[in-house]
């Protein structure tokens, strides 16, 4: 009987300790959405929209910078993790939870100004000295899916675009911002870099770990939607350089 007795108390306090573990939130150093200023400061409109949803909920800002592939590993091998910003796709639906959206942006192939490269359709990047990308992003995922075979893949946007820039690669597949913040990193002129083809817009969330107890996406989820209605969501957005996305979760 005290056998029974002490397995169900420890049932039980194990049951509480995994279900309050604390949520462990992982972002990248890339583009205008979440990004390392000068002096190594987490800045940009998802990073202020996530520490503003922290704030309401009461807990700390304990967000975690990594390279995006170790980012992502977490995010599909661990419990409670929370990883921003990721594109959202059909081939990622059902392997992560979601919250959002958070921003859409521009896919795009960009080239040097100086670069007499031309292109209208996908099957004519695929002819295309190399095209460089971030390791494990959705991006490289998208071209290999479609027959790329010149992709080399990087661990961040500031390799990217140095290899663009001194001809190592014809294109970067990115967004307008990512260029931008990008040529801030490298100490170049976004304005020696164009976009050359269009390859569509995407939508970018918060991605939650499987792991993750629904009860916590979806207090995320009410509030980033609350924070739409309140008028904040704007707000942030338009002191950080970003464009609202004034959608709430259809979930």
């Amino acid at each position: 009987m005290k056998k029974s007795i002490f397995i169900s108390i420890f049932s039980i306090i194990l049951l509480s300790l995994l279900f309050s573990q604390e949520l462990t939130i992982l972002t990248e150093n890339s583009g205008m959405a979440n990004r390392l200023d000068e002096e190594g400061k987490l800045v940009g409109y998802a990073t202020e929209i996530v520490r503003e949803i922290l704030q309401r909920h009461g807990e700390p800002d304990n967000i975690q910078v990594y390279p995006w592939a170790r980012a992502y590993k977490r995010l599909g091998e661990e419990p409670n993790i929370a990883l921003f910003s990721t594109t959202r796709t059909a081939q990622r639906e059902d392997l992560f939870k979601w919250v959002g959206p958070l921003i859409m942006i521009d896919w795009a192939f960009y080239k040097r100004i100086d670069n007499d490269v031309t292109i209208n359709s996908l099957e004519e990047a695929k002819k295309q000295k190399g095209i460089v990308v971030i390791q494990q992003d959705a991006k490289e995922k998208f071209l290999l899916d479609n027959g790329f075979t010149n992709v080399y893949s990087v661990n961040n946007d500031t390799s990217c675009i140095l290899m663009l820039d001194n001809g190592r690669v014809d294109l970067w597949v990115t967004s307008s911002r990512g260029i931008v913040s990008a040529s801030g990193h490298a100490g170049l002129d976004p304005g020696d870099f164009v976009n050359a083809f269009t390859i569509k817009e995407v939508y970018l969330y918060i991605a939650f770990s499987m792991g993750t107890p629904d009860r916590i996406v979806n207090k995320w989820q009410a509030t980033l939607d609350e924070m739409k209605r309140d008028g904040s969501y704007e707000r942030i957005m338009m002191e950080n350089g970003g464009e609202s996305v004034m959608v709430l979760s259809s979930d």
